[in-house]
C-alpha cells in the first residue's frame, strides 16, 4: 500500500521538524569541542583576539555569520582536584595560588536565525624565549 502524500503544510512541517534536530544535534556536538564550555576554552595570546576569533564562526543552524552580544571576563572557580605546584616561580606561581581562573566568554546570536552561542577563551600569554 503507498504512502498517503503530505499537504503542503505538513511537508513543510516535517522540513522543519527534520532541520531543527539536525540544528540541536550540531549544537550539542558544539559544547563537546574546545570553546563549547568553559572546561574546555580556546587558548589564545591576548584579549585583543577573543572578539575576531569569535566573529569568525558561522552558525550552526543556518551558516550565517553571528554577531557578538557581549564580551566579558568571568571568574570560574579553580578545580578543588588540580594539583599545586609550589617549585614554580613568578606568574605561574600566582596562577596556581589563586582560587579562580579568569576566563573569557563571547555570547554570540545568529544574525538571520536568531540562535545563540556562548564560546569559551582562556589567555595563556605567549613566554618570550
Amino acid at each position: 500500500m503507498a504512502k498517503k502524500k503530505l499537504s503542503p503544510r505538513a511537508e513543510r512541517r516535517s522540513f522543519e521538524r527534520a532541520a531543527n534536530k539536525l540544528g540541536e544535534g550540531l549544537e550539542r556536538l558544539a559544547r563537546l569541542e574546545a570553546g563549547g564550555d568553559r572546561s574546555r576554552p580556546i587558548a589564545l595570546e591576548s584579549a585583543s583576539q577573543v572578539e575576531p576569533h569569535a566573529l569568525a564562526l558561522t552558525c550552526l543552524r543556518c551558516g550565517s555569520p553571528y554577531r557578538l552580544d557581549e564580551h566579558a571576563a568571568v571568574p570560574v572557580p579553580r578545580e578543588a582536584t588540580a594539583p599545586r605546584d609550589e617549585t614554580r616561580s613568578g606568574a605561574e606561581a600566582r596562577r596556581t595560588q589563586r582560587a579562580t581562573d579568569i576566563l573569557r566568554v563571547a555570547r554570540l546570536r545568529c544574525s538571520q536565525c536568531g540562535a545563540r552561542r556562548e564560546v569559551w577563551f582562556c589567555l595563556s600569554p605567549a613566554l618570550p624565549n
